[in-house]
């Protein structure tokens, strides 16, 4: 609905672990794979998804390139990698 009455304005944050999507804060994984969510947003019209594989969020890491790849490749939707991320070299 929402993406019905503000088309183009609706941006998605999905948070994972090992693929999932994580709720609640993180305290739950559900049995929802990101990129099969992804796809049903997709058809709803959701302009962005913001992701963050929450076992690199804080850690300094850098985020889940491999994954975040599969996801923007999975989708239309434009995929903006989030978490994790402390520099751009």
């Amino acid at each position: 609905e929402a993406c019905k009455a503000f088309p183009g304005k609706v941006i998605v944050g999905l948070d994972a672990k090992d693929g999932f999507v994580a709720t609640d804060g993180w305290a739950e994984v559900s049995t929802v794979q990101v990129i099969d969510l992804a796809k049903r947003f997709e058809a709803d019209g959701v302009s962005a998804i913001v992701y963050t594989h929450i076992a690199k969020d804080g850690m300094m890491q850098g985020c889940n390139v491999p994954f975040t790849k599969a996801l923007a490749e999975a989708t239309r939707i434009p995929v903006i990698a989030s978490g994790g991320i402390h520099n751009l070299g």
